[in-house]
């Protein structure tokens, strides 16, 4: 029983980012979900997207940004392990965690003639809660095997064992708040250039059980349980124990006894970001690179009958280096076409020993497109391709990252000349991956097929306070 809840606690990534690498959340402002390819901005959601674009800000003084985000995802693993028979009667079950999250973010900046300052606050990875009512597969496969087992072993004394059943829950949670200030400035009229400090805090909670396994087991010459009812398993082993004398029946009785988790960890890392945009003849292209950021967990443990997550015990869970360069260009004063790419160098960070499974770093490609129907008005899309490569290693059925392509579709008024409105909608389509496992301890394998859903609706406000210089 303790490998069921080894499974289950190897938990990074549980509530996956909407969009980004493997621990980055990349959709920091509601302009990023109606067009994700803002790597150029020169808006105020540049303090995340585009720091030295806060440099090219069309109006000196304050500008601020408030943003909401609502994403719900699914997350569906379906487990062919043949054990599974005997509870059911199929071999394949399908085990799904729903996760519903409000993102909240805010951008602030103050710029100046050649200079500006900048600060904001967002959620940096994760930023919800996946539940799992019905347990996963790695939790039940555990079980499974209790009628075989049970059979080989106490055959010869008559036993008999058919079915199981047992009552399983997990729940994971795991937030990054990311807390950054920085300046830009402007080295000439084409050219700025910027700096970041982030602090993050990382933060995950692990909440699960595993009680009431039951069986069938059956002995009509000893007079135990001789219609083969379902009855519980604890109970049933130490009763034979107290009938027997035999140990080994205790010792069985404390394999299927109820297991509780109840863990909380939190670290925290700091992220050096640098950055550059230059404008010329129209077109916006820039580059920001964020430095790996190491990050040491803590255990707070409050419940743990496995013994495997002793309260104070740390493991590492670093956020990976990350390159974002973007190019665009304004055509006829009307429409601005952009294409990115982002680099996230995950072999180089350590993820629990998880990057040993990484085939080569995560890759993203980005393209969009803006509309300035009118004064007023803007109108734009964009679609984000991201491409993992990690092999079945990486993967169990709490953790299985998915290349996906990403579609995003929204607008802005300006509500007053210096109040504008975002609203956006932002689809993701997830790959599906099937994984099948090495052979068990009796000879099984199990296979998952993993698929996800995810859509995210955001609206915002961007304000500012000042004189404007130009166009967008």
């Amino acid at each position: 029983m303790k490998k069921i809840f080894t499974l289950a606690l190897a938990l990074v990534g549980v509530a996956t980012a909407l969009a980004g690498g493997l621990s980055t959340n990349t959709n920091q402002n509601i302009a990023f979900l109606r067009n994700p390819a803002r790597g150029n901005s020169t808006e105020i959601d540049a303090v995340y997207s585009n720091p030295a674009g806060v440099g090219l800000l069309a109006a000196d003084g304050i500008h601020f940004s408030f943003n909401v985000q609502g994403a719900f995802q699914t997350r569906t693993s379906a487990t062919t392990y043949a054990p599974f028979a005997a509870n059911g009667g199929s071999e394949t079950k399908e085990y799904v965690g729903r996760a519903m999250a409000a993102i909240p973010s805010f951008q602030f900046a103050y710029k100046q003639d050649w200079w500006s300052v900048m600060a904001s606050f967002a959620i940096g990875g994760g930023g919800g809660t996946a539940r799992y009512n019905n347990g996963l597969g790695s939790f039940e496969k555990m079980v499974a095997v209790l009628p075989s087992a049970l059979n080989a072993n106490l055959g010869t004394m008559g036993f008999n064992t058919t079915a199981y059943s047992l009552d399983t829950q997990m729940k994971g949670t795991q937030i990054t708040y990311s807390a950054t200030v920085g300046a830009a400035f402007r080295v000439a009229k084409w050219l700025s250039l910027a700096a970041q400090v982030r602090y993050n805090h990382v933060t995950a909670g692990y909440n699960g059980y595993l009680s009431n396994i039951s069986t069938n087991l059956s002995n009509p010459a000893l007079g135990v349980n001789p219609t083969g009812v379902m009855m519980p398993a604890y109970q049933t082993f130490i009763g034979l124990q107290q009938m027997t004398g035999n140990a080994a029946f205790g010792a069985l009785a404390a394999q299927v006894s109820d297991k509780r988790v109840d863990c909380k960890q939190s670290g925290y890392g700091i992220t050096p970001v640098v950055g550059l945009h230059f404008e010329m003849k129209g077109w916006n292209v820039a580059a920001k690179y964020e430095f790996r950021t190491k990050v040491t967990m803590t255990n707070r443990t409050t419940a743990d009958d496995t013994g495997l997550f002793p309260d104070g015990a740390t493991s590492r869970n670093d956020i990976p280096a990350y390159l974002s360069v973007a190019a665009g260009k304004l055509i006829c004063d009307k429409v601005r076409i952009s294409l990115e790419w982002h680099h996230y160098f995950d072999k180089d960070a350590d993820m629990g020993g998880k990057q040993q499974y990484v085939n080569h770093n995560t890759n993203e490609y980005i393209a969009g497109v803006e509309w300035y129907i009118a004064e007023r008005w803007t109108v734009s899309s964009g679609v984000q391709r991201t491409q993992y490569a990690l092999a079945d290693g990486f993967y169990s059925d709490l953790n299985f990252p998915l290349s996906a392509t990403s579609w995003g579709i929204g607008g802005a008024f300006k509500i007053l000349s210096n109040l504008k409105l975002n609203v956006a909608y932002m689809a993701t389509f997830y790959d599906k991956r099937r994984v099948t496992s090495a052979p068990d301890a009796y000879g099984l394998v199990a296979t998952n097929n993993y698929s996800r859903t995810s859509h995210a609706f955001g609206v915002g406000l961007d304000w500012n306070f000042g004189v404007r210089k130009g166009k967008k």
